[in-house]
């Protein structure tokens, strides 16, 4: 997914008339449309070469938008960020969104839901801000129900209290943190906003509602492998490890190793299956995104690495 940012300079900060930086040119917005309540905005557009979907769009898509640290927002913008607001094409429709980092500096990370994000043309989008008193938000309606549960790894999971590590959904599938984990366990510099920083030992978080995955579903991730360690790395597991256990576990490494080789098994306790990549799928110090797709009624998985089918 890519979006092109214009940072100051190539798009000026715009006010409601003043003319400024893109907002004169023959853009989707109308000259005069603007939402009513915010001081100033920056347009956002998502290239559509940088969209991989079939012809009717990807619909009902969360995409994230990360912007470096930008001096006008940060003299404009509430200081948590909670007058941040993502539009429409047309300036004024507003799109739900999820705030997962937002910083003094305007440095801003947030997820927000598009109807339809195409492949066949650019997607233009509005991002307001300045409103001394904005009308809170509801993150949870950037995740539809087809998404059981979604961690950003953004909340400290020192020192271990239950229900600590938020689900963003509705489903509220929030995570108790294992009771050796500290605040120093939240790493800042994740691929989107913070993430936790696992020692590669015993640290974990544990779900404790229920979560029925189903006959067909998709679990992924982000992960920065530190590299150099030997052992199974747990990405997802609902049940202990093995395939003769009831449940399904996606890690990184075969057991006793560090091929940096991505597993999937699943098990019903009498029929067994699993689906691998090849070995080195995961660079050390380096973020990648690892996904798994699941029909267990066709009996087949599929493990994604960056976008790109790897399974052997």
């Amino acid at each position: 997914m890519g979006c092109s940012y214009h940072p100051p300079g190539a798009l000026d900060d715009a006010t409601p008339g003043d003319g400024a930086g893109g907002d004169t040119l023959p853009i989707d917005a109308p000259a005069d449309a603007w939402l009513t309540g915010w001081s100033h905005r920056k347009s956002i557009t998502i290239d559509h070469t940088k969209v991989s979907a079939p012809a009717a769009g990807l619909l009902d898509f969360p995409v994230a938008i990360l912007l470096p640290a930008d001096p006008e927002i940060a003299a404009v913008a509430q200081q948590d960020g909670s007058d941040l607001v993502v539009t429409g094409a047309d300036a004024t429709t507003t799109l739900p969104i999820d705030l997962e980092r937002y910083a003094v500096n305007g440095e801003i990370a947030l997820w927000t839901q598009l109807e339809t994000l195409k492949a066949d043309a650019d997607t233009r989008l509005y991002l307001y801000y300045g409103n001394a008193t904005p009308p809170a938000v509801a993150p949870e309606q950037v995740w539809t129900n087809q998404f059981l549960a979604v961690w950003h790894l953004n909340q400290s999971p020192g020192p271990g209290n239950p229900g600590d590590i938020k689900d963003a959904t509705a489903n509220n599938h929030d995570g108790d943190p294992d009771g050796s984990m500290s605040d120093n366990d939240l790493f800042q510099n994740g691929f989107v906003g913070p993430a936790i920083k696992f020692d590669g030992g015993n640290e974990y978080l544990d779900i404790p509602s229920t979560i029925s995955l189903g006959d067909q579903f998709t679990i992924s991730a982000w992960l920065f492998h530190q590299g150099g360690t030997t052992g199974i790395k747990t990405v997802f597991s609902n049940s202990l490890s093995g395939l003769p256990v009831p449940g399904c576990r996606l890690f990184v490494n075969t057991d006793a190793t560090q091929d940096r080789k991505i597993i999937f098994e699943t098990s019903s306790g009498a029929a067994n299956a699993s689906a691998s990549t090849n070995i080195n799928q995961i660079t050390a110090q380096t973020w990648t995104h690892v996904a798994v797709k699941v029909d267990r009624a066709a009996g087949g998985a599929k493990i994604f690495v960056d976008g790109v089918d790897r399974t052997v």
